[in-house]
């Protein structure tokens, strides 16, 4: 299991017509991340896990106690990439832990079947699998997105934009690589996240839009 760094969060909701010149002032303060191609951007698609019924979590969430969300997630269409990730919040901070796993292993948990994880001595394989066993943890849904990342040097950020969303239900879908899956409801809006270490400075405040609403 690896783990990332506490970094704060920052995110919102932007439109197609802000997009645009956001992504202009911000290449004028970052450059593209260098996992990227050429025009700066990575296909990601994940398939999120959690409880059936997500009120413990919100409540959670509403006193501020740290909420641990498990995702597995590959890149640009490569199964070799494949992860298991947790991502634990708490108070706008997030760290990431994951570790990567293989197709068999994969397919085995959506179909359910968790033999092999139960055996694995991975920290992080073996918390996922009391969420499956004891919290009865269920495939949610697919997101399949491309992602147009930035990093700056001022103040250590690293941004990211998420574009082409679109989401299945059909957990069976998610190694596929012809997934039938439909643009979300909210199709003109894309989602702007910013991470940063310690307090995101100007002119990069700004342009992000930093305190608006989510």
């Amino acid at each position: 299991m690896e783990v990332t760094a506490i970094r704060n969060e920052f995110k919102r909701y932007i439109t197609h017509g802000e997009f645009v010149p956001i992504l202009s002032r911000l290449k004028e303060y970052a450059s593209n991340a260098p996992f990227t191609n050429e025009k700066g951007r990575y296909h990601v698609r994940t398939v999120y896990f959690g409880r059936k019924r997500v009120r413990a979590s919100r409540s959670r969430r509403a006193r501020e106690e740290r909420v641990d969300l498990f995702y597995i997630r590959y890149y640009n269409q490569d199964l070799s990439t494949l992860r298991l990730c947790r991502e634990s919040t708490l108070e706008k901070r997030v760290m990431t832990a994951y570790t990567p796993i293989t197709e068999e292993m994969c397919r085995a948990i959506l179909q359910r079947d968790y033999l092999e994880l139960a055996k694995s001595e991975d920290e992080l394989l073996h918390q996922f699998y009391q969420k499956l066993v004891v919290e009865e943890y269920v495939t949610k849904n697919v997101i399949d997105s491309d992602k147009i990342a930035l990093e700056s040097n001022i103040g250590n950020v690293r941004i990211g934009i998420d574009i082409n969303i679109r989401t299945t239900n059909r957990a069976d879908e998610f190694l596929n690589p012809e997934i039938t899956a439909l643009p979300l409801d909210s199709a003109r809006t894309l989602v702007l996240k910013v991470k940063y270490d310690h307090q995101l400075q100007e002119p990069l405040r700004s342009i992000v839009g930093y305190g608006l609403a989510r």
